[in-house]
């Protein structure tokens, strides 16, 4: 895991925590903005719910934040969703029908709805192949897992 950060006049970086192998966290004030920066990689689909449990509780404790500082979370959450293929604008406590999802994608759902965070990779118009994130050794199946979770300020 990972943060890449641009040293720049207006950017601070306060702190880096790497707060497991699956999670690390930078608090950074850009141009006087506090925000918290995530990146994460989830357990596979095919892990056990203790683990997918473990890293969401792990997540989650990294989200308490003041009320000035602003999130923003990226990571490859493993989380299958047709809402993923679609300009959806999924952001919190949207009812989407027809939902094809699976047990990761049903708590990514739940964790950015908890979270009132937007998915941005649904919020603006992409072709459907510019989507894609994942594409499977067979050639055929294509997948989105990578997502970015901001808050609504910075929506």
């Amino acid at each position: 895991m990972g943060i890449a950060i641009r040293a720049e006049k207006g950017i601070v970086i306060e702190e880096i925590r790497n707060v497991s192998a699956r999670i690390i966290v930078a608090d950074v004030i850009v141009h006087g903005c506090s925000l918290r920066i995530f990146n994460c990689y989830a357990p596979t689909e095919d892990d056990s719910s203790t683990s997918k449990d473990m890293f969401y509780n792990t997540l989650k404790k990294q989200f308490n934040t003041n009320e000035t500082q602003k999130i923003i979370c990226l990571g490859d959450f493993n989380a299958t969703s047709s809402a993923s293929w679609y300009n959806s604008s999924l952001r919190e406590h949207v009812i989407i029908e027809d939902l094809e999802i699976n047990d990761n994608g049903e708590r990514f759902h739940n964790f950015f709805n908890i979270h009132k965070l937007s998915v941005m990779n649904t919020w603006f118009s992409h072709k459907k192949c510019c989507h894609i994130n994942w594409h499977s050794p067979d050639e055929n199946t294509k997948k989105v897992y990578d997502f970015i979770l901001s808050c609504i300020w910075i929506r």
